[in-house]
């Protein structure tokens, strides 16, 4: 069976970044059995080389992943179940022109002192982990450029660092070599108040270190309380949501008052952002795990 051919435009997205990718499946490379995953009109006799990107669909296999690589996790199928037109959408014929990847992505993790010695290993551990999932390495793989990720630490007022500078990760070698650095590093903050509006103003500021723009922006900021110190969150996360960033958050959930609660109305904000939910450190790795699928994937995030 000959493989699905996939059309993303990409320039209907720069036009209007806040608006849903133009993605296109041409079943069988037949223009007679198109079928349009989202509702926006499309001009079929548009379909080539100038300005998109023609993507072949494989289907996803499954490896044996040794202890650094973790355990085996679900096939994106089984997380997507009814997306199977649109899996396998980052292997591209064309060049990335002016974008230097696709995505950016700011990993803020929480150090405040609501975060134990043995939480604090369970979460920068997990989301080595994540990173290490098969399904994850194959997207990033997948990315046209591949995908630009730095590690920020936070906790209180003035209580920010970036232990892990930007890192280009395009295959297996280079996930490996990230996750190698990230699950060594140490917290940088011990009995630190909680503010998240300024570990949101760190985090922007690491954009403004890349020599080139990814296509996407996006702050993956971890939580497990509301802020009890700095400015407000509202307006930060608004302001910053205004250039076209997206902020998601995962949120350990359990505490009173509720976290989840917080970061839905103060924190997350900008195009297809998200709040991830787990109950519990030990599940750490699954929820960034979701968490990741969704960042990388945000047309079949979406759809769910």
């Amino acid at each position: 069976m000959q493989p699905s051919l996939v059309v993303w435009d990409h320039q209907a997205q720069d036009r209007e970044r806040d608006q849903p990718d133009v993605l296109l499946g041409l079943l069988g490379h037949d223009p007679e059995q198109a079928v349009q995953v989202n509702p926006d009109p499309f001009n079929l006799s548009k379909c080539g080389l100038n300005g998109f990107c023609l993507l072949f669909a494989i289907p996803a296999t499954k490896t044996g992943l040794d202890e650094l690589n973790c355990r085996s996790q679900r096939p994106l199928l089984a997380s997507f179940p009814v997306k199977a037109l649109v899996l396998s959408l980052f292997i591209t014929l064309v060049p990335l022109g002016s974008r230097a990847c696709e995505v950016a992505l700011v990993v803020a993790l929480d150090v405040s002192r609501s975060v134990d010695k043995f939480e604090y290993v369970l979460m920068r551990n997990g989301i080595g982990h994540a990173f290490l999932d098969d399904e994850i390495i194959r997207l990033i793989s997948w990315m046209p450029g591949g995908m630009q990720v730095t590690v920020t630490q936070w906790g209180g007022s003035g209580q920010q660092r970036q232990p892990i500078a930007w890192r280009r990760l395009s295959n297996r070698q280079s996930v490996i070599e990230f996750v190698e650095d990230l699950i060594t590093i140490n917290r940088g903050f011990w009995m630190a108040e909680t503010s998240v509006s300024e570990a949101l103003l760190h985090a922007d500021l690491m954009f403004h270190q890349l020599e080139n723009p990814c296509r996407r922006q996006v702050i993956d900021v971890s939580g497990d309380g509301i802020s009890n110190a700095g400015p407000e969150a509202k307006p930060i996360s608004d302001t910053i949501a205004t250039r076209g960033i997206t902020i998601n958050g995962l949120v350990v959930a359990g505490a009173r008052p509720d976290p989840v609660v917080y970061y839905l109305s103060e924190v997350v904000r900008g195009p297809l952002s998200f709040v991830e939910v787990t109950h519990s450190y030990d599940d750490y790795d699954q929820a960034m795990k979701r968490k990741l699928l969704r960042e990388l994937t945000p047309n079949l995030s979406r759809l769910d």
